[in-house]
């Protein structure tokens, strides 16, 4: 993770998602040599694409201002700040800094911005504060895309038509996935507790 921290207090959110014109985007799922360009691409996905983008951004990074504090992750960046004032600055900072980029000019997607109190989605999650406690848990989307994917897949595996072998194997791919979703979700209860609950039935069926 790349970022200047300046701990603000009540601030107020606005997360500009990058979507940069970079090697890791544009060569999609070609990572053979390039021989008109004489460059080597990236796979889209790879492992590495991550540390790539944070190696690639880091400039922008270095130059954001400290007027605020910046959270980034790969090409995701968050910006807190205490006034309206200070988060139009740090965007236009940021979109300044991504168009005078040597591998530029790179862009950003419109931002989602947020107010205060209202929480802050970033990287697919929704945080919160409640009381004195920061309140985790998924974004709306993802425990709806995950409930209807669960659905679809434990109906999949009750198909009458499918042999048990079959159906075994498909039931070790489902909780395969399950566990999936909970690991990537541990601090969020909605998915965690169903995709415990989908594990947990695979096992009692067969």
């Amino acid at each position: 993770m790349i970022g200047r921290y300046a701990p603000q207090k009540a601030p107020r959110q606005i997360t500009p998602l990058l979507s940069p014109q970079t090697p890791t985007q544009t060569a999609g799922a070609n990572s053979k040599l390039d021989k008109s360009s004489g460059q080597r691409h990236i796979p889209q996905g790879s492992a590495v694409s991550s540390l790539v983008v944070e190696m690639l951004l880091a400039p922008v990074c270095i130059s954001l201002p400290a007027c605020g504090q910046w959270i980034v992750y790969a090409d995701n960046f968050l910006a807190l700040a205490r006034t309206g004032e200070d988060v139009v600055a740090m965007t236009l900072a940021l979109r300044s800094a991504l168009g005078a980029h040597p591998a530029g000019p790179l862009g950003s997607k419109e931002p989602n911005i947020s107010e205060n109190g209202a929480g802050i989605e970033f990287l697919g999650h929704h945080l919160r504060r409640v009381g004195k406690e920061i309140q985790i848990e998924a974004s709306t989307k993802n425990i709806d895309k995950f409930l209807r994917v669960a659905r679809y897949k434990l109906a999949r595996l009750k198909n009458p038509k499918l042999s048990l072998k079959a159906r075994l194997k498909h039931a070790k791919k489902i909780r395969a996935w399950a566990k999936g979703w909970a690991h990537a979700f541990k601090h969020c209860p909605i998915v965690k507790i169903n995709a415990e609950k989908t594990v947990k039935y695979t096992y009692h069926l067969y």
